[in-house]
């Protein structure tokens, strides 16, 4: 399962798929990393258009990939394939229960 998250990086929001995590002992004290790809910035005419409401990035892979502090990482949010541009997704916060079907049939519920 891919883990996409929003950090602060440069004093800049970029979203990231985490490539994986790992720990470093600095002075004896442990400290948390995560190897993550950045996606492209934000594609500033939908930006704008939308009145900063739909942010789409383009996903680069390994091309960019850094090293952040765990401490950087802000949330964890999806990337939905954005079809209109080609390698491209829109960024969802709090995706979760609400967009899940609840309307199933429990074996318990009397007829």
């Amino acid at each position: 399962m891919l883990t996409i998250s929003q950090i602060l990086h440069e004093n800049i929001i970029r979203f990231t798929e985490v490539k994986f995590f790992f720990f470093k002992v600095f002075g004896g004290v442990p400290n948390g990393f995560a190897i993550v790809s950045l996606y492209s910035p934000p594609n500033e005419h939908l930006l704008r258009l939308s009145h900063n409401t739909l942010i789409v990035c383009g996903y680069q892979g390994e091309q960019d990939l850094i090293v952040v502090h765990i401490e950087s990482i802000l949330s964890v949010v999806a990337m939905i394939p954005f079809h209109s541009i080609t390698g491209s997704c829109y960024m969802v916060e709090k995706i979760g229960l609400d967009v899940v079907d609840t309307d199933y049939c429990d074996d318990n519920d009397e007829e």
